[in-house]
């Protein structure tokens, strides 16, 4: 980082660094360029990307009668068994599925397990496989930790908050705590966790509701007052 640091402080230049959290995040690379940096997430494909995508309609319709509604319950249908990533898109379903689970084996060893020297793997991989299968529903750490201890499974609770941070570092999923003022009962109430696209967690499960989620927590993005 040293060298973009000092390419922008002697030349004219733009400089664009991409990759995933393995090697550098995105705040650490805002700290190491002191500020002059701009973090852009690039997203699986948002529902109207996966439709231009895959052609489901050449222009945009002017009106919904049934035929387009009915092409429109076909696409969902396959946006949220597929999910956003481009990879998989045209791809048999056993296959999707292989490479889905790759990704989050990569995940694991590369932006986890090897950048932050977690030992602790089997607690790390049941952590994942928890909030795969607790999506879009109330999550607890402490609920987590005590269903590890009556399984004969050694981690420390500290451990296991500071794996759901790296989950949350890697772009698994995010957490959204409950909607109030107070911050104490924000604290003490479980948080929500949403995965980031719906294919990976159907990998292992099924859901709906984390879809939903997701392309609210997009529009948020693009567009804050329609929220």
């Amino acid at each position: 980082m040293a060298l973009y640091r000092r390419l922008i402080d002697t030349e004219k230049v733009q400089i664009f660094i991409s990759g995933s959290s393995a090697k550098l995040l995105s705040s650490e690379i805002a700290t190491c360029l002191r500020g002059r940096s701009l973090p852009i997430v690039m997203h699986p494909f948002s529902f109207s990307e996966f439709l231009r995508y895959h052609n489901y309609f050449s222009t945009v319709p002017k009106s919904f009668g049934s035929k387009n509604a009915a092409i429109l319950r076909n696409a969902v249908c396959h946006y949220f068994s597929t999910g956003g990533f481009p990879e998989v898109q045209l791809l048999e379903k056993q296959l999707q599925t292989e490479i889905l689970q790759g990704y989050l084996d990569s995940v694991l060893l590369k932006d986890i397990i090897e950048r932050h020297h977690v030992t602790n793997i089997t607690a790390l991989k049941y952590l994942l496989r928890q909030i795969m299968h607790s999506c879009s529903e109330k999550f607890s750490i402490n609920k987590f930790y005590h269903t590890m201890k009556s399984m004969s499974v050694k981690c420390s609770k500290d451990n296991l908050y500071t794996y759901m941070e790296y989950l949350t570092d890697a772009f698994v999923c995010y957490k959204i705590p409950i909607h109030t003022l107070s911050e104490k009962t924000r604290i003490v109430n479980p948080v929500k966790v949403y995965v980031i696209d719906n294919g990976l967690v159907n990998a292992m499960t099924f859901k709906f509701t984390n879809r939903q989620w997701y392309c609210r927590k997009r529009l948020q993005m693009v567009n804050p007052a329609k929220i």
